[in-house]
């Protein structure tokens, strides 16, 4: 089983899903799943989404589901079949490359040194990626994580027009807003003014304080109300840049390939993670094309 959300880990089977599903879905994955990545894909082509109690109704939302995610539960079971047999199998990246928008990496099964079946994995449409040659990598799959939302939700800057009266508790409140919202999933860093230190830009009186997702700048705004003056600018929807076209796009509906070593620590303490944020994956065995 690999989880859409966090809250969605318990399986909650209906014998009446599973036989409408079982023509398109591989079997063992629950409802709530199917719908979750079948509307990321359904809201990417412009098609309605689908509820929970409508979804064994709607065989398209199977099939586009199956587009976005496809063959990850082979290679789960794979490895499940290599534990069975064999003492302490472990998911290796051996390879990666970049193919135009798609990231295609070698996914080794291997026992005591030796692959015992090797996989191929393609991400379309990546905008973000941390893999490491030679790490764990047994993806799970996220629509919800802190990792996203520098790609779905839209952004703010934050700015602020008087000297605080101290200083030292709005670094507090920044850091305790950036905790609240992305635990150590992201630097703190990443959303601070680049340009100055943020003690020395504080006691200047004004100026650019931070930018990122709206959820990180809301809180912040939040939790500094006491002690400064804040104001903030709206940036509009993530963008990346088209690179054939020389132009830059709105990233659309993107999900998390979290490698499940990094899962159990969810949210606030993670690991050294590898990871994908892309719009698809296929997981396929060596020697067979992915489609």
């Amino acid at each position: 089983m690999f989880p859409i959300t966090q809250t969605t880990l318990g399986r909650r089977h209906s014998s009446e899903v599973e036989l409408d599903f079982r023509a398109v879905m591989p079997s063992g994955i629950c409802r709530d799943q199917v719908v979750a990545v079948a509307n990321i894909a359904l809201s990417r082509r412009g098609l309605r989404t689908v509820s929970r109690d409508s979804a064994t109704d709607n065989w398209q939302s199977c099939e586009t589901a199956q587009m976005v995610v496809s063959g990850l539960k082979d290679f789960q079971s794979a490895f499940e079949r290599t534990e069975e047999h064999e003492l302490d199998p472990v998911a290796i990246l051996t390879a990666a490359r970049v193919e135009s928008d798609d990231l295609v990496c070698t996914i080794d099964i291997v026992v005591n040194g030796e692959a015992r079946s090797r996989w191929l994995a393609r991400f379309g449409g990546v905008v973000e990626n941390c893999l490491t040659v030679g790490d764990w990598f047994m993806p799970d799959v996220h629509t919800t994580h802190p990792l996203l939302l520098d790609h779905l939700e839209s952004g703010a800057e934050l700015y602020f027009s008087r000297r605080p009266t101290d200083t030292n508790a709005v670094l507090g409140a920044l850091a305790a807003a950036h905790k609240a919202v992305l635990g150590n999933w992201r630097p703190m860093g990443r959303y601070l003014n680049p340009l100055v230190a943020t003690d020395a830009l504080l006691d200047g009186g004004n100026g650019k304080l931070a930018a990122g997702p709206i959820t990180l700048i809301r809180e912040m705004v939040e939790l500094t109300s006491g002690s400064l003056r804040t104001s903030t600018v709206d940036t509009g929807v993530p963008k990346r840049r088209n690179v054939q076209e020389s132009t830059f796009e709105e990233i659309g509906e993107v999900v998390l390939f979290l490698s499940s070593e990094a899962w159990d620590s969810y949210p606030s303490e993670p690991r050294h993670c590898s990871y994908a944020i892309a719009t698809s994956c296929s997981i396929v065995p060596a020697g067979q094309t992915d489609t």
